[in-house]
């Protein structure tokens, strides 16, 4: 997985699961943002294990991403 990745990560606690941009990867964890859901637009670093893997063509369409250099 590399920065720039969009992958799903796992339902937890009352968060379904969403789309989820990776910006960094930890040895444990990712950082970066969600897409998706009610956390969208908010920064977290879910665990590995919570990712179920990269996000097809078609689930992304429609998602605009901005990338700014800070």
């Amino acid at each position: 997985m590399l920065p720039g990745s969009i992958v799903w990560i796992a339902a937890f606690d009352e968060v379904p699961r969403h789309l989820f941009r990776v910006d960094v990867v930890h040895e444990d964890c990712v950082g970066g943002v969600a897409l998706t859901g009610p956390l969208a637009g908010s920064y977290g670093e879910p665990a590995l294990d919570l990712i179920l893997g990269p996000a097809g063509p078609g689930e992304t369409a429609g998602i605009v991403v901005i990338l700014l250099n800070g």
